[in-house]
């Protein structure tokens, strides 16, 4: 049986101390099962161009490489009914089974699926896409709220820098000059950008070492493209 977990973080530590043991915990799956992480703001989760796992994911599923998918929480796939329902219609379509952590009914519905007769399993399959379509969408109109709230919350002064209305700076900081430019050398000499990502590191304010996410290293890869070809 090919598993694979698909686990969507905003931070490393979130990641290593909530989502993957959790899920691995919760369902009882083996430490070498395949896994699929990233690092990505919840502001930029339905942007598919910041989603380079889930691509890959998107990818090993089209190939048959995988049976069963194990998630957190059905938001952290996407925060757009639409999106998500074509997700999971990929999956159907692949035969491939979604289970989330926090999501009970998702995992009740896989397993009663293969206790009802084939002539009846279209009303479990129908129960099931009303509950998503619901869930989804609710996700969706928090997520479009919460983004209007924040928006309320932000001005861009003329500076072209933005800032919340108490004057403080928005949004992370920007890496480093020196981890910019070791991406790009490292990226020049060959290096994959699994093995930039293991190998560049920057520290934080609190002098903690802080290494590249694989998201990051292709954000830089792609703002320098026009260097790199050169």
């Amino acid at each position: 049986m090919k598993v694979a977990i698909y686990a969507r973080v905003s931070t490393k530590d979130q990641s290593e101390a909530e989502q993957i043991p959790s899920i691995k915990n919760g369902f009882d799956l083996a430490d070498d099962v395949l896994v699929f992480r990233e690092e990505v703001s919840a502001w930029s989760i339905d942007k598919d161009e910041k989603r380079f796992e889930l691509k890959r994911l998107i990818s090993a599923i089209k190939a048959g490489s995988l049976d069963k998918l194990y998630i957190w929480d059905l938001d952290r796939l996407y925060r757009n009914r639409k999106k998500t329902r074509q997700f999971f219609e990929l999956c159907s379509y692949y035969n491939v089974e979604i289970y989330s952590l926090n999501q009970k009914w998702l995992n009740d519905f896989q397993r009663l699926k293969d206790q009802f007769p084939e002539n009846f399993k279209f009303l479990i399959e129908n129960i099931s896409s009303l509950l998503l379509d619901v869930y989804s969408q609710t996700a969706e109109d928090e997520s479009v709220k919460k983004s209007e709230r924040v928006r309320l919350k932000i001005v861009k002064g003329a500076d072209g820098v933005t800032r919340s209305v108490d004057g403080k700076k928005w949004g992370r900081r920007s890496l480093p000059d020196r981890v910019v430019q070791d991406v790009v050398d490292f990226r020049r000499a060959g290096k994959s950008i699994r093995w930039i990502k293991d190998n560049v590191y920057y520290y934080d304010k609190n002098k903690n070492r802080k290494f590249l996410s694989v998201g990051a290293v292709h954000k830089i890869i792609h703002e320098n493209k026009g260097v790199l070809n050169t």
